[in-house]
């Protein structure tokens, strides 16, 4: 197995921090469909001792990439597969993930809209 979770594809906002990444799996089957994730997800599991890889689709198999790695500048995550220890997140030259249409948002529950109130009505009652 080349790593516990691989990256094959990847988007950034406008500071090149990463957005979302197609994680796959490697089992004894092969590499899994994929799932997309975001930089947090990535970050935790490499801190929980997971290893990331990048991939590259090659004319019906995977080549293997670069092993991503983590840092902190002034204690936020960075991730990257170099040594470049800078601001930004950079999975090089793999392709970028089409953007996905963000999801409709839902009506909040009356249960949540009580809640709400609630809350607004304690806060009010402690900043008085």
């Amino acid at each position: 197995m080349w790593a516990d979770y691989l990256i094959s594809k990847v988007s950034y906002d406008k500071n090149h921090l990463i957005l979302q990444a197609k994680r796959h799996h490697e089992s004894k089957n092969g590499i899994g469909e994929g799932e997309l994730v975001d930089r947090i997800k990535i970050s935790s599991d490499i801190i929980n001792g997971l290893s990331y890889i990048t991939i590259y689709d090659h004319i019906s198999t995977w080549k293997k990439g670069n092993k991503i790695k983590f840092f902190r500048i002034g204690g936020e995550p960075y991730l990257r597969i170099d040594k470049n220890k800078v601001n930004q997140d950079y999975f090089g030259d793999i392709p970028v993930l089409e953007s996905q249409p963000a999801p409709e948002p839902e009506e909040a529950t009356p249960e949540q809209i009580a809640r709400l109130e609630q809350l607004e009505k304690q806060i009010a009652e402690l900043e008085s």
